[in-house]
């Protein structure tokens, strides 16, 4: 019985020392950071470049001629020593000449993966002031960029997360965004955007390239347009000028005004309404249906020819020719007007296993 009642005893003293302040391990973070601020004035024509990883870029604008930056970097780990070590080995370079001013990042080779892992945290964030009038250059991956508004040629290149721009006034911008959602952008005077598996809302844009791959687009006016939109989509709420090539993809236009150019294949294209005062829309497609709505009072040509599709055409048509062949398919020919025959306006639509609609 003396037995039974010391191994109680010594069971119950095991447990409290296991759960007092000495016997049970706890896990305490370490936080470092530093802070790095840097002025500079900047010569006429001067750019601005900035590179950064594991953290946000923030530029705002002002009036002078002076470029600020403030960078904050933090660690976070589970270990002084080491929080230490990774805060010692992230570096800021700054290389200055009269025609460029770099700001990078650099990881020394220890602390850029081997502890960015178990939930251990860097950040590197940039608050930057400069002014609007000069080129401007980030790169920017792992975190965020936000930037006001540009009158100087800008060139962007995001990765791994969201962006968020102003008006960029320039008419040469370059923007490439990966992995990206979202990406919104206020106005583009002109310029290219590249998007890989990224998603941009875009409210205005002048003479605009685009290249997009697994990516969504929203735009909603833009005066010139030279798409390239691979396995995504797109929406255009007003566009001027379109040249389109669509590869998998769901294309969708509210308003067409002057001129159209469009290759779609294995996907899906919809035009809501074709402004009357348009000049030229061609469509060449593959195993996509093709709709297009005419806006009341409009006059034009129409030479449309389906193969192994159906075509349907606005009533009223006046027919200079017109051909079924259905021996060898569903094909079907017409050439023709609709409207005033003194009409210059042309729409010529080719589709080969995608249906024609065109009211």
């Amino acid at each position: 019985m003396k037995t039974l009642t010391h191994k109680k005893y010594s069971l119950l003293l095991l447990f409290l020392v296991l759960i007092s302040p000495i016997g049970f391990a706890k896990k305490v973070e370490a936080d470092r950071s530093k802070t790095i601020n840097k002025s500079f004035q900047l010569k006429d024509g001067q750019k601005v470049s900035i590179q950064n990883k594991f953290g946000d870029v923030n530029i705002t604008s002002s009036d002078s001629k002076q470029l600020m930056v403030e960078i904050k970097i933090s660690v976070e780990i589970d270990n002084e020593s080491k929080a230490q070590k990774l805060l010692d080995g992230i570096e800021i370079d700054i290389d200055e000449s009269a025609a460029e001013i770099k700001i990078s990042t650099e990881f020394d080779d220890d602390s850029k993966w081997k502890d960015m892992k178990d939930g251990k945290k860097i950040e590197v964030n940039y608050i930057v002031k400069m002014p609007k009038n000069y080129p401007l250059e980030v790169k920017n991956s792992f975190g965020e960029i936000s930037l006001g508004n540009r009158n100087a040629r800008t060139t962007i290149d995001a990765s791994f997360g969201g962006v968020k721009i102003g008006k960029l006034l320039n008419e040469e911008n370059s923007l490439e965004f990966q992995f990206s959602d979202p990406v919104i952008i206020d106005e583009i005077a002109g310029g290219e955007i590249e998007l890989k598996f990224s998603k941009m809302e875009l409210s205005k844009a002048g003479n605009l390239v685009l290249k997009s791959e697994m990516s969504t687009s929203t735009i909603d006016k833009v005066v010139k347009a030279d798409f390239i939109v691979k396995m995504g989509g797109l929406t255009l709420t007003e566009v001027e000028d379109l040249k389109l090539k669509s590869n998998m993809s769901s294309v969708f236009v509210d308003k067409l005004y002057s001129k159209g150019d469009i290759d779609v294949n294995y996907g899906k294209l919809e035009i809501e309404m074709l402004s009357k005062d348009f000049t030229e829309l061609k469509i060449d497609g593959d195993f996509t249906p093709i709709r297009v709505n005419l806006e009341e009072g409009l006059s034009c040509s129409i030479e449309a020819r389906s193969k192994m599709a159906s075509l349907n055409l606005p009533k009223g048509l006046k027919v200079d020719k017109s051909e079924d062949d259905w021996d060898v398919g569903n094909n079907e020919y017409f050439n023709g007007s609709f409207g005033s025959s003194k009409s210059q306006s042309k729409i010529v639509v080719t589709s080969s296993f995608g249906s024609i609609s065109i009211k």
